[in-house]
Parts: structure tokens; sequence; C-alpha cells
């Protein structure tokens, strides 16, 4: 399959309702390859109802998901998909936990464990294969997670709010060690977030849902050529971008 040009994820006209009530309605969406596009909006608006249909865990009404131009829908086991909280087993190492997609997938623990010991360093968890999550700090879960999520799939990754949990500081050396992960992988990435700045400084293009039931409003390219910058957030460029997305959200 020729997939040069063809839209890593794309969903197409998805609406869902529960109990007759309308929850998300003609949604469409599409990441290329190697692309991080954020899904903004408030809390309760269908975020993580579209990230249940994307990932197949949920059938839409009606409307198809896409990948590389194959129809998924209601298949799973096609995308990495990483939900709010890290869900890590408490009572296995955090090799175990992140070589669990393998396990899954039939991998034999002595490959799965030779593929994971490839990414500690990367990921920043040297040192922590033998330790178990109540021994690491929120980021460090967080890292452990996100690399279990890469080995699920190192094509497509949903994230579900993956940083909200975080203090803002944490949260701030996250998004930068993050950012380059997702470039130096070409992992193509739709991520949740309520949280503006972290859009602005994470995002290629920007998703905004509103309205009730949810619905895309307004699709965002972010090509600030400062958004590397460690300071980019103080700049007035990044408040006039946050000042037009506020107006977009509210509008």
């Amino acid at each position: 399959m020729n997939t040069h040009n063809t839209a890593a994820l794309e969903a197409i006209s998805i609406c869902k309702s529960y109990e007759n009530e309308p929850i998300i309605e003609d949604i469409c969406v599409k990441i290329k390859k190697g692309e991080l596009v954020s899904l903004l909006g408030v809390s309760g608006i269908g975020k993580t109802t579209l990230f249940h249909i994307l990932s197949g865990l949920e059938n839409p009404d009606s409307g198809t998901v896409k990948i590389y131009g194959e129809t998924v829908t209601g298949h799973s086991g096609k995308v990495s998909y990483m939900q709010q909280k890290d869900l890590l087993l408490p009572f296995e190492t955090i090799l175990n936990n992140v070589c669990m997609p393998l396990f899954l997938k039939g991998t034999s623990k002595k490959n799965a464990y030779k593929q994971a010991s490839l990414h500690f360093e990367e990921f920043g968890l040297s040192g922590c294969e033998n330790k178990y999550p109540s021994q690491l700090s929120g980021g460090m879960r967080q890292r452990a997670s996100l690399l279990r999520a890469y080995l699920f799939s190192d094509q497509i990754m949903l994230l579900d709010e993956p940083f909200s949990a975080l203090d803002a500081i944490t949260k701030t050396t996250m998004h930068r060690w993050f950012s380059n992960i997702i470039s130096a992988h070409r992992t193509s990435t739709l991520f949740i977030t309520h949280d503006i700045d972290e859009a602005i400084v994470l995002s290629d293009r920007i998703y905004i849902m509103s309205g009730v039931p949810g619905k895309i409003t307004h699709e965002l390219l972010m090509n600030s050529q400062n958004r590397c910058n460690p300071e980019f957030n103080t700049t007035k460029e990044f408040l006039e971008i946050k000042r037009d997305i506020l107006q977009k959200i509210n509008s």
C-alpha cells in the first residue's frame, strides 16, 4: 500500500449518542505521518468518547475510522491508547509493566525484555527496570506509561491528558522531552488536552471542540518558528495565539 500521501489516522463524520442523547456529532479529524495534533476542549465535551471510537473500544453510531486508508472502525489493537492515569500495575516491575503489550502479543519474555531495554535510556528510565511504580515520581511513571504505549504501537498514539496530573514545573520538563521523542520517531499522535498552553507548545495543529453535542469548530495550524524556545510561553506571539484560541472556544 502506498501510504506516502495517506493520512495516518482519519475519522470521518463520527457521531455517537448514549441513551438517545447525542455526545459527539459529525467529527472529522486527520493526522498525518509524524504529526502531533491536539484535541482541545473543556471537560465533558466528548473528547474521550472520540478516543474510545478511534481506538476501536466502541463503535460509532455512524462514521468511519481509517488507518492509512484502511477502514478499521470498531477494531481494537490498531493504535496505542494511553489514558489519563498511568495504570501501571503496582506489583510488577517497571520492566514488566512496559513489556505488557509485547507479552499480550505473544512475544517471549526474553525478546520483550530485549526490545524494551533498547528504549529505557531514551525514555529517561535507565536504572528503573527493577523498580516498582510506587518507587518512581509522577513524571517517571508517565515516562514508563508512554514507553509502554510506544511499545504497543510506535506508529499511531492516542494520548488522553497524559500530563494533567503533573505539577507545572514537571509538566514543562516533560513537554520538552516528549516533543523530542515524538519528533525523533515520527510517531503520529493525537493528544487530548484542556490546557491551552500545552496545546500551543506541543502541537503541529489544534482541533477545537465545543458545543453540545461536541463538534470540531476550528482547526488551527501552529507554525511558529519559536516554539522550541523554552521561553516561548512568555512571548507576545504566544499570548496572541492563546487569546485567539480563547476567543474561538468561547465564540
